[in-house]
């Protein structure tokens, strides 16, 4: 109970000393929850609202903001690959999925596996299999650049 109370004053802290600077008036392009994403530890299960947050802070308006497109990536995977059940539901609730497929289409960090992603989806039971199905698409796109 205490790791939770001080996770989520972590992340409540650093998103809103990071999102000062780094957003839109709309919430859009804020980097800072990709940053709170992102410096979670590996033993954190990331919660379903923080990923709500994330997907609905990447927007086309943000592709040329460098700083935050990576971190924005490097944040996806996570939040994917940490609570893919939970990404695939807020991902659902999501009204364009175009942004978000484009980035899991192309990891820009090397030590990202869409191989490894797609093998924690394969056995994963969702109801949104319509979503499920887009997102799985994206990372076999992903997993065919890596090849290359």
């Amino acid at each position: 109970m205490k790791g939770r109370i001080r996770l989520t004053l972590f992340l409540a802290v650093a998103m809103s000393a990071c999102s000062l600077t780094n957003r839109s008036s709309d919430g859009s392009c804020d980097k800072g929850i990709a940053v709170a994403v992102r410096t979670l530890d590996a033993s954190t299960v990331i919660d379903e609202s923080l990923i709500g947050s994330l997907l609905r802070a990447g927007t086309a308006r943000c592709s040329s903001n460098v700083e935050f497109m990576e971190a924005y990536n490097e944040a996806l995977f996570m939040a994917l690959e940490k609570n893919p059940a939970g990404f695939i539901r807020q991902f659902a609730r999501v009204s364009d999925h175009s942004f978000v497929l484009e980035r899991l289409e192309s990891p820009v960090n090397d030590a990202i596996s869409p191989s490894r992603v797609i093998a924690k989806l394969a056995n994963l039971a969702v109801t949104e299999k319509a979503t499920y199905n887009k997102v799985v698409a994206a990372l076999k796109i992903a997993e065919r650049k890596q090849e290359m």
